[in-house]
């Protein structure tokens, strides 16, 4: 289904309020059902500040795709992975590389 060079768009359910608020941007490195081999970057929420940080050093994870708390959403080749950011756009939250990628990821449409 997924492929090596798509870019993928994770986010971890919260379990509880008080769990991270943790995502990854992506490019798929190999899949292997179930598991998916992913180098890129994690972004954590900072309740201090209220926005979305972006974890400096390139990372490689495995995610199981299975695993009913990932929401995996497959995104534009070419994004550039290095120049994802979050952004507050009309009061939406927004996850854009300032380029062919932009996708509100807001819940129920807006920021809280």
């Amino acid at each position: 289904m997924l492929e090596a060079g798509e870019r993928v768009h994770i986010i971890t359910r919260r379990l509880f309020p008080e769990d991270i608020r943790r995502h990854f941007v992506g490019e798929v490195v190999t899949f292997r059902e179930p598991l998916l081999l992913v180098a890129g970057y994690v972004f954590i929420y900072d309740p201090m500040t209220g926005g979305w940080v972006k974890r400096a050093d390139r990372r490689t994870r495995i995610f199981a795709v299975a695993d009913s708390g990932l929401i995996i959403h497959v995104i534009p080749r070419d994004t550039v992975l290095e120049d994802v950011v979050y952004e507050t756009i009309e009061g939406q939250l927004v996850v854009t590389d300032h380029g062919s990628f932009r996708m509100n990821i807001g819940e129920f449409g807006a920021t809280r």
